[in-house]
Parts: structure tokens; sequence; C-alpha cells
């Protein structure tokens, strides 16, 4: 989702959908930047769950800083920092939207909880589209920008609607040897 995600709508749904996964045992991918990435790291290890922050730097270039504590706070709680980039390489416009196809790769469904019309979370909804992924996007008020690149995804067919945690249907079982996945961009 957003980087600017909003605080009354974002932050509560990202939230809500994150604990109801980790209490299934899922764990959940994104991207480690600001905003809802964030916010779903964070909560998963608020509920005690498994997350994997995948990066567009090499692991020792991780930024800014709060991003790189909570870096070391996820690998901390048996999660998991994945780059395809060598230590030493720093985070390059470029090198974010294929860190998004590395986010959709990862998981059984992609979650669009908050995006405008363009940036990285539909970058990934159009890697999982490519690559056979389930693609959800939460539906968002009419009146919030931070919403149309959703309500378009729903709107066009391009993605399920997901009003419940319960609407991801490729939600594997949990059975302890793998990572369940759900990506939330």
């Amino acid at each position: 989702g957003t980087r600017q995600c909003t605080h009354q709508y974002g932050r509560p749904v990202t939230e809500l959908l994150v604990q109801e996964w980790c209490a299934r045992g899922a764990a959940i991918v994104s991207g480690l930047a600001n905003g809802i990435d964030t916010i779903a790291h964070e909560s998963t290890l608020r509920n005690g769950g498994r997350t994997v922050a995948v990066i567009a730097s090499g692991i020792d270039r991780i930024t800014p800083l709060p991003a790189k504590h909570l870096a070391w706070r996820i690998v901390e709680h048996g999660g998991a920092v994945v780059s395809e980039h060598p230590c030493g390489v720093a985070a390059l416009p470029p090198y974010f939207p294929a860190r998004n196809r590395i986010i959709s790769g990862l998981s059984s469904a992609v979650v669009v909880v908050e995006s405008k019309r363009t940036g990285g979370a539909l970058i990934t909804a159009d890697f999982a589209l490519q690559q056979g992924t389930a693609l959800y996007a939460v539906p968002g008020p009419i009146t919030s920008h931070r919403s149309e690149g959703c309500n378009a995804l729903i709107a066009h067919g391009t993605a399920r609607m997901l009003c419940t945690a319960d609407d991801v249907a490729e939600l594997p079982p949990a059975d302890g040897t793998l990572f369940e996945r759900v990506a939330l961009p």
C-alpha cells in the first residue's frame, strides 16, 4: 500500500487484517517501506506472527534508520529480510519495482490496502497478475485519493474485493513447515 497511508482507514484496516491472518498462522510479506508496509510488519510482530521484508538494497544498506531497526526486530522474531542485491548496494529507484516482483513471487495472495492511481502497490498488483498470484484490493472511500488505485482495481475486475480476512480464499492452512504467505504492498 501507499507510503502516506491514512491513519483513520489504512492503518486500522491493515492492523485488523494482519491480526486475523497471524492468528491463522500466515506469514506477512511486505517491502519495509514507510506506510502500509511498516504497519504490516509492526502489526505482525505485535501479534506474534512471522514476517518477511523484501528490500531494494543490500542488507547492510537499509535506510532510513527506523527501517533498519525494524529489520533487526523482524529477524530477531524469526522472520527474514530478503534482497537480490549484494552487500554494499544502495537502494535506487529502478530497484523498487524489482523488489515488488519478489514480494508477489513469494506470496500466495497480494492484498492492496490503500493505493493512489499510480505507485508501487499497483506495480506489485501487476506482477501478481503476471505471476498468477491471487490479487485482492480493499475498497476505500470514494473521497480519498489514497483509495483510487484500490477502487479502480476492483471496478475493472482486476482484483477481487476484500472486506474481511476471510475473503482471502487462497490462504493455505498452517502446517508449520513453510511460511504461509500473504503480501501487503
